[in-house]
């Protein structure tokens, strides 16, 4: 009698404590099933509320700048560049406020200045990509890296 109890005890516990997906995650996911179906108007739903998501999402995550490239490539996708600029201007604006790491915000900046450079204002992609490597300048090597040999 105990042992098909503690089964089912540690059947219960295991099943608890599978990981939960993410909402930025699942939005997402749900966002291409959308569009992959056609449902546009979902899809258009669940790209807003990615931005929400994202919006909530603390700058010094280290999944923030990936997700931020991620909602404006989906912009950009849906033929709003400008949107996508904004997103990653804002996540920007945020990391550099929060004190982010500097390789996220080197990628957020290195982000802006390939959306201007499609836009074709090589001026802004020029000026966003000097400010990515001021900031890669600034930020220190990791231990591991100058431990390592130089080849």
């Amino acid at each position: 009698m105990i042992r098909p109890a503690a089964l089912l005890l540690c059947s219960v516990i295991a099943v608890a404590q599978a990981p939960q997906e993410n909402p930025f995650d699942a939005a997402g996911q749900a966002y291409w099933q959308a569009r992959q179906k056609g449902q546009y108007a979902v899809a258009t739903t669940q790209r807003e509320a990615m931005n929400s998501l994202l919006a909530t999402q603390a700058a010094g995550d280290p999944l923030f700048a990936g997700r931020a490239q991620t909602l404006a490539q989906i912009y950009d996708g849906d033929g709003m560049s400008a949107r996508g600029r904004a997103v990653l201007e804002g996540a920007s604006a945020r990391a550099q406020a929060a004190g982010a790491s500097g390789a996220a915000r080197v990628s957020l900046l290195a982000s802006l200045a390939s959306f201007w450079e499609r836009d074709r204002n090589l001026l802004k992609a020029v000026a966003y990509m000097e400010q990515a490597v001021t900031v890669a300048e600034q930020t220190p090597q990791s231990e591991d890296r100058k431990t390592a040999p130089a080849s």
